[in-house]
């Protein structure tokens, strides 16, 4: 299935929020940021949107719109899912430690209850 040149606006726009801010938008900012009367216009091109398998949503939570495939896609949990995505990038360096560690004279201990499970872009 085709998607309309503002359905592919939206997309861009709903990987753009979720590498940027964690969360896909709303389905009000979509509404707001594309100029539609109503929230009822969003929700029609987000419908189709799924029915084109660009996304995917989870009934019953808010901003519920997960893209299918990207980056962006895979850093945040599905629903019911407690494990958060990190990429690895880059390589590590071959040859003698660069000793980082020396002299060390205390160590700080974090458990996981310490991070937030959801990506986000400020601490607090």
């Amino acid at each position: 299935m085709d998607i309309t040149d503002t359905q592919q606006a939206i997309l861009a726009m709903i990987a753009e929020r979720i590498e940027s801010d964690g969360v896909p938008p709303s389905q009000v900012e979509i509404a707001h940021a594309f100029g539609f009367k109503g929230v009822r216009a969003a929700q029609y091109h987000l419908e189709a949107l799924e029915q084109a398998g660009a996304i995917r949503r989870v009934p019953g939570q808010a901003r519920g719109i997960r893209l299918v495939s990207s980056p962006a896609a895979d850093l945040v949990p599905a629903a019911g899912d407690d494990l958060l995505r990190l990429p690895i990038l880059g390589q590590v360096a071959a040859g003698l430690p660069i000793g980082a560690d020396a002299g060390v004279r205390t160590w700080s201990c974090w458990t996981g209850c310490s991070f937030r499970r959801r990506p986000t872009t400020c601490c607090g």
